[in-house]
């Protein structure tokens, strides 16, 4: 920009000099472009991270909560462990017994989060990343790609079969979070994870409780007491809550809160099953997981798009 400074004024001043004054404010900034274009390309000071307060954080883990019970009550061998695309709730109760490649790339993300928030375990991580991902080697595709819509009770595509490079793109940057994600599984469960994992089943509960015009009295009272379980430290602690929470389940019946009654009283068997969990194994299956996010990422081709 500078060097070619003189060559633009060369001409104004020998053709044109009285709109020299004119251009000056342009030449001027032309000038120093370099210095602007600097300073315009500085990454901007990042300020630090806030702290949530706490009533924020547990607000933001319990709607994360209530999100993944969706996967909990709707992602079955029934369907293939393929995730349904919604579930309408009035005017009846209905399955949409349908999914697509961005549902299943976030259906695979939302049982990574729920691993981490502690919400399942190891085993049950690892047994549901492997259930679908088995299922979608058996669904059809075209040069790699998933097509856009399949019949969970079937496998079979919908019509009309096609493809769309947006969905191929989600699924595409999920897969490659669920391969990169292993490395961190393969060495074990977060320590403490399983406790505020329990926490949240418990708070999930509690507002559905709190929601109902008459909340089981027996059932509330006895989440009382569990409640104050979760700080104990001590080694039957961990089996105690389990038991206390099968009781309150099972007390629930057919209420608007039995859904969450089941989600509190799975969780700690979930982190249970992986004290038999053999360190070998975990990181065969970790390997295993992570081989086929790898190879389905690249499969999908996007050539095909521009011949």
């Amino acid at each position: 920009g500078i060097g070619a400074h003189p060559a633009a004024t060369d001409p104004i001043l020998w053709r044109a000099p009285q709109n020299l004054v004119k251009a000056a404010p342009f030449f001027l900034l032309w000038g120093f472009s370099p210095v602007i274009a600097r300073w315009a390309s500085y990454a901007p000071a990042q300020e630090p991270h806030r702290a949530l307060e706490v009533e924020d954080r547990d607000a933001l883990r319990l709607a994360a909560r209530r999100t993944w019970q969706f996967f909990e009550a709707f992602v079955t061998a029934e369907d293939h462990w393929l995730p349904p695309d919604n579930f309408q709730e009035d005017p009846q109760p209905l399955v949409a017994r349908r999914t697509s490649p961005t549902n299943i790339g976030v259906y695979l993300n939302a049982v990574l989060a729920a691993h981490d928030l502690g919400w399942i375990g190891d085993e049950e991580c690892l047994e549901r990343l492997e259930n679908t991902l088995a299922t979608m080697q058996r669904l059809v595709r075209y040069r790699g790609h998933f097509l856009n819509w399949y019949d969970t009770s079937s496998l079979l595509p919908l019509d009309p079969p096609y493809v769309s490079t947006v969905d191929s793109g989600n699924l595409m940057g999920n897969l490659l979070v669920v391969k990169n994600a292993m490395a961190g599984l393969g060495e074990g469960d977060h320590p403490g994870a399983w406790r505020e994992g329990f926490q949240d089943a418990l708070r999930l509960l509690q507002a559905d409780l709190a929601a109902m015009a008459s909340p089981p009295g027996e059932a509330a009272m006895r989440l009382t007491e569990l409640e104050k379980l979760t700080g104990d430290i001590g080694a039957d602690a961990f089996d105690r809550m389990g038991q206390e929470s099968t009781r309150i389940a099972g007390l629930l019946g057919d209420t608007p809160a039995a859904r969450a009654g089941a989600a509190l009283a799975a969780c700690l068997p979930s982190h249970a099953r992986d004290h038999g969990l053999d360190p070998a194994a975990r990181a065969n299956r970790v390997a295993a997981i992570a081989r086929p996010c790898g190879s389905l990422a690249p499969a999908l081709a996007l050539s095909f798009l521009f011949t």
